[in-house]
């Protein structure tokens, strides 16, 4: 696998305008109020590795803008040429089969000033966008912006682009010669001259050879002026931007500079129409390193160097990205990943439709997961992260039991600040805050007081907080008012050594789950319980669902069910806990139609979805599958397996950036 860049910005996909400080509360929120695709566990009790944005969030809307969620590379893609649909009973329902991979590359930042530092770990994450709006939404709404990565990264040179081919006259003889007024030839911009030697006060030369070489003239033939070129040495010139001479012929393009800058010389020029690649490695303002010609020549032709690499820069304002994808209702793999920056355009939100719904409903399944060894990369960060520097230390963490929420009183400012005697709710649940999201407060809300230590001329700094509608009672009630940071009873840390996560494979099987959940819902008769009481036992002793019930606080033989786990998320810390969950699963998006099979059986039981309403759900479900057209490329897992993190904790200062604080809301 080729080497991926380093992540160091993340965005939220939905943007919304908002330039303030990132609150991670403000999103758990809103995604509380999902209807379903909760993580880890979605309705139906099914395992789940990501999260819906639907529109009971209030977060999207029809055909809103999706954004990267990290710097990264396009893998692979599928758009609908129009939305597929289920047909049952007289009705057809819809549904988006359209969908967006990007790699990423977690790395953390580089150790200085220690003479022994342990190797920066690497994991290689994806960021998976599934339900995106058919082609012919497009179409219908042509003034949508379209995703740069269709049709493989390719762009094609405007017809609006207006740098022309320009050169150097070359004269069959030198001036007050006869023939001097014979052109044989103009040199365009970017071809090397050899000449013979000559004296410094010579103005005309006479050429040995022209690199690349001119059709229809003969080598050693000619002469050129030397103030309009550029010496390279050892009678070597350049044809650059001091030639001006118009050929016959000439055409219009881009030019391709030897340098990203308006001011260097030109290589050549690409015609309007030529179609080529380029990247943002190197790119300096609006000028991006051409990579490929796709189709089309450049005039004069480009030196290849001895690594296969084209040489120079474009402009990009003179280029358009191909506007179509290079195919439709297929999956697209691209052998060469295009580079995407967080907070770049992946897509629109599209439609989906249960079979039992009347109309089609807008829908984003987003999706975090790796598909290596997660453990070891984070036992090998924790280690890393201990050598890194203090002001990378930007999550406090309160502690069960440690810390007291003192109530807000009015009379409090920096002069009478809370005192630790007050008395004050005890923190019910361990919660990590974002640093960044702390010194954001209001200058009201953040107090700094520096004290010192009685009979002693030391100092410290107390840093009092106060936090609304953030953290928990021992009731598991939300209390507000002030919280004080203080040694031993809170603590600092970075991003990288992951506080607070834990990662658990899962072993219940899709029957285990469903069984288990129409047991709770008493839709098996009694003996059909009894038959099934085995599977249902394995689901609800299963590691994800046990480790569930000890986060929230939920007794062993309570139901934990959709409900449940709905109403947890409503509560900031108990979303922060199910956040930093890690899963090891099957992914949903490999199709292996026994998994599927298994529950036949147990639908046909209950009577809450026919058998034939059954069989072209799964027809469904092995059409939006995508998994085995990447299977072994890319990094991705043959057997379908792979870690999964909540897409929220990616973005609330709890999951690692390149950088500390580098994150683009917009």
């Amino acid at each position: 696998m080729t080497e991926i860049f380093r992540t160091e910005n993340w965005s939220f996909p939905l943007k919304d305008g908002n330039q303030a400080p990132y609150d991670p509360h403000r999103d758990v929120k809103a995604l509380a109020k999902a209807e379903g695709g909760y993580y880890p566990l979605g309705r139906r009790g099914l395992w789940h590795g990501g999260i819906h944005f639907d529109e009971a969030t209030g977060l999207i809307s029809d055909k809103r803008e999706i954004s990267c969620l990290a710097d990264g590379e396009v893998i692979a893609y599928r758009i609908d040429e129009r939305y597929p649909a289920s047909s049952f009973e007289g009705r057809s329902a819809v549904f988006s089969s359209g969908f967006v991979l990007v790699r990423h590359r977690l790395q953390p930042p580089p150790l200085t000033g220690i003479s022994y530092a342990p190797p920066a770990p690497t994991l290689t994450v994806y960021s998976l966008y599934m339900h995106l709006l058919d082609w012919a939404g497009y179409l219908t709404s042509s003034g949508l912006r379209r995703p740069t990565f269709w049709g493989g990264g390719v762009y094609r040179v405007k017809d609006s682009a207006q740098d022309k081919t320009l050169g150097l006259r070359i004269r069959a003889a030198p001036k007050d010669h006869p023939d001097h007024g014979v052109i044989l030839a103009v040199l365009p911009r970017g071809t090397t001259v050899m000449t013979k030697a000559a004296s410094a006060a010579d103005k005309w030369l006479e050429v040995v050879s022209v690199s690349p070489e001119i059709e229809g003239l003969a080598p050693s033939t000619g002469w050129v002026f030397k103030p309009e070129m550029t010496a390279l040495g050892t009678d070597r010139y350049l044809i650059g931007n001091a030639a001006k001479d118009a050929p016959v012929e000439q055409m219009t393009g881009v030019n391709v500079r030897a340098t990203a800058n308006a001011n260097a010389n030109p290589l050549g020029l690409l015609p309007i129409g030529t179609s080529l690649k380029i990247s943002n490695v190197g790119a300096v303002g609006k000028f991006r390193k051409l990579l490929k010609i796709v189709s089309g020549k450049c005039v004069p032709p480009l030196a290849i160097d001895e690594n296969g690499h084209l040489p120079g820069f474009v402009w990009l304002d003179a280029l358009e990205a191909n506007r179509e994808p290079e195919a439709k209702d297929r999956v697209v793999v691209l052998n060469e990943p295009i580079r995407i920056k967080a907070g770049d355009l992946i897509g629109h939100v599209g439609k989906y439709q249960e079979l039992s719904e009347d109309i089609a409903r807008n829908l984003l399944h987003l999706e975090v997961f790796s598909c290596e060894d997660v453990p070891d990369f984070i036992a090998r960060s924790r280690e890393y992260a201990a050598c890194l520097p203090a002001d990378q230390r930007t999550l406090l963490k309160l502690y069960k039991g440690s810390s007291r929420v003192v109530p807000h009183r009015e009379d409090i400012n920096t002069d009478n600040p809370p005192s630790i005697n007050e008395p004050g709710a005890v923190i019910g649940a361990p919660v990590i805050l974002p640093v960044g999201l702390l010194e954001s407060l209001p200058p009201e809300s953040k107090l700094s007081i520096t004290e010192t230590v009685p009979g002693t001329t030391i100092s410290y700094t107390r840093r009092w907080w106060r936090l609304d509608d953030h953290l928990p009672n021992e009731s598991g009630e939300t209390v507000s008012g002030w919280v004080l940071e203080q040694d031993l009873l809170t603590t600092r840390h970075s991003p990288w050594e992951w506080e607070g996560y834990e990662c658990i494979t899962e072993t219940s099987r899709n029957a285990d789950n469903l069984a288990h959940h129409l047991s709770s819902l008493a839709d098996l008769t009694l003996e059909q319980r009894r038959h099934y009481q085995a599977l249902a036992s394995r689901a609800g002793k299963g590691p994800i669902r046990s480790r569930l019930h000890t986060l929230l606080n939920i007794g062993e033989n309570e139901h934990l069910g959709h409900e449940e786990i709905r109403a947890a998320r409503d509560k900031p810390w108990h979303a922060q806990a199910i956040g930093r969950l890690i899963t090891h699963y099957k992914s949903e998006w490999f199709w292996n139609p026994q998994k599927w099979d298994e529950l036949d059986a147990l639908w046909d039981h209950t009577g809450r979805v026919r058998p034939e309403q059954w069989q072209i759900s799964k027809a469904r479900i092995k059409k939006l599958s995508w998994w085995a057209e990447l299977a072994g490329l890319h990094g991705i897992s043959l057997e379908g397996k792979a870690w999964h993190f909540h897409m929220i904790q990616t973005r609330r200062g709890g999951w690692p950036k390149g950088q500390p604080g580098s994150s683009i809301r917009q």
